[in-house]
């Protein structure tokens, strides 16, 4: 009942935010909240926008927080240890991500140190490398028809690659040249995502999303190694990626939503600044979560009625036990005084006996009624 729950909820939600155009309200709405997030909390840029670092971004307006970012072990070339990405971690979802920019061509080998320092075990690419004529992100992989690259201490080399449709499966060996050890990475690259834009379907995202489940490398515990999420900046695609898994992944556990769906959205932009960049991507994110929801539990709107009546029906039942309980106990209670008075005349440990007694059966009664389990939401 709890998945049918969330899927009405979700569903009446977004009917009312389409009848009445309201995206764009709710979209400015946590725009406005997150920027006085950060101002009351103080949170700011500083180490990325230093001078050292500032070249290290593809967008001057997105970098991560200094109170919220990776932070890689300084080296020769990167004095700073810094990469532009941030750690985003959703307890209530037993989620552990890094959302990051796409890497440029000069972050390449800090792209892959990152990878291998946060022992990351698959990466979701949501962007081509080239989108209306401009370089979205390096191929900081080896492209199809070329064994490896290397980049500074890490040697990658491509094992296998899958083309399903709208996305490609890439099994990539990284090796770390100056401890000559390797590990296995699994690449997903989703190819039908235009940037600020949003897929032509639910359909195909939701496939390439249940397929990277499937491979068995999403965290399921926030002390698990993290799943990396890029597109270009590391905000808008990712973020709605980010969204759209960890809310399957909390009604999955039944976890009490406490709020609005949208302020889930706003705890996520305390990790990460901007993260959802347009509307249509918050409406689209939403989508996905309702037919997600629907295809696993087998709902739809035609349905909301039954779904509605069998709560209903659930509701009255408990009512009507609830009520018989309280007439169970009225009795016994009238039962026990009709008892002590008539027993008024025969001594004092009689009477004390017989209040004791009362007490009793009172405190079993309602104990009883108090026990009787209840829905929540």
């Amino acid at each position: 009942m709890q998945a049918k729950q969330y899927y009405r909820s979700f569903y009446e939600s977004f009917m009312q935010y389409d009848a009445t155009n309201f995206w764009n309200s709710v979209f400015i709405a946590i725009r406005q909240d997150s920027e006085q997030y950060i101002v009351d909390n103080n949170l700011s840029f500083k180490v990325a926008r230093d001078e050292l670092n500032a070249n290290k971004n593809r967008y001057l307006d997105v970098a991560p927080f200094d109170q919220c970012r990776v932070r890689l072990t300084p080296t020769e070339k990167n004095t700073t240890g810094y990469v532009n990405a941030s750690p985003v971690v959703i307890a209530e979802a037993k989620r552990n991500y890094i959302l990051c920019q796409g890497p440029i061509e000069t972050t390449c080998g800090d792209f892959w140190q990152m990878i291998w320092e946060n022992n990351v075990p698959l990466i979701v690419m949501l962007n081509r490398l080239i989108e209306n004529n401009s370089w979205k992100c390096h191929d900081y992989y080896p492209m199809k028809g070329k064994d490896y690259e290397t980049f500074e201490n890490w040697h990658v080399k491509l094992i296998e690659e899958i083309d399903k449709g709208a996305f490609v499966h890439r099994k990539i060996e990284l090796t770390n040249l100056s401890t000559q050890t390797t590990r296995i990475i699994q690449h997903v690259q989703y190819i039908e995502w235009p940037d600020f834009g949003v897929p032509p379907s639910t359909e195909c995202f939701l496939e390439m999303m249940n397929y990277c489940i499937d491979l068995n490398n999403m965290p399921h515990s926030t002390e698990e190694p993290p799943v990396v999420v890029h597109c270009s900046a590391g905000i808008g695609r990712s973020g709605s990626f980010v969204f759209i898994d960890s809310i399957l992944r909390m009604c999955e556990l039944e976890h009490k939503m406490e709020g609005r769906i949208e302020e889930h959205v706003l705890r996520m932009r305390r990790s990460r600044y901007g993260l959802i960049q347009t509307p249509a991507q918050l409406r689209f994110a939403w989508l996905a979560i309702i037919d997600a929801l629907g295809n696993k539990f087998g709902l739809s709107p035609t349905n909301l009625e039954e779904i509605k009546t069998a709560e209903e029906e659930e509701q009255s039942a408990e009512s009507s036990t609830c009520q018989k309980k309280r007439e169970l106990i009225e009795k016994m209670v009238e039962k026990s005084r009709l008892a002590e008075k008539s027993q008024q005349n025969g001594g004092n440990l009689w009477k004390i006996s017989i209040s004791v007694g009362t007490i009793a059966i009172v405190a079993g009664g309602l104990a009883y009624f108090f026990s009787y389990p209840r829905n929540s939401l």
